[in-house]
């Protein structure tokens, strides 16, 4: 008997919930999640960005893409560039030292 899959996605009530958690906590830990849903990033994707990644004058950002996805430069929205200069102000590299806390990430797995 062949077992059926169905991928699972979060509601948008779930995805509200978690942001509204995240923006109580830190700029960081909700643009984590912000970027990652408008994105469509992956885990190593999102840590692999980088502050130099962003050109702010055309409110764009570079997304190296995993698995064999295309590279690209996606649009940001001005909630986005808003979002990333509260953040740059708090954070000195865009990095997997500084956007995300990776031994708490890791105590997480």
């Amino acid at each position: 008997m062949e077992q059926e899959t169905q991928s699972k996605y979060l509601t948008q009530e779930e995805l509200n919930f978690m942001l509204k958690v995240a923006r109580k906590r830190s700029d960081r830990d909700y643009a984590i999640i912000f970027l990652s849903y408008r994105h469509g990033l992956r885990c190593i994707e999102l840590l692999s960005l980088r502050w130099e990644y962003v050109d702010w004058g055309k409110s764009t950002i570079f997304i190296p893409r995993a698995k064999g996805s295309y590279d690209g430069f996606h649009d940001l929205a001005k909630d986005e560039i808003n979002l990333l200069k509260r953040l740059k102000l708090t954070v000195r590299l865009f990095s997997i030292y500084s956007v995300l806390d990776f031994n708490y990430a890791l105590h997480l797995a």
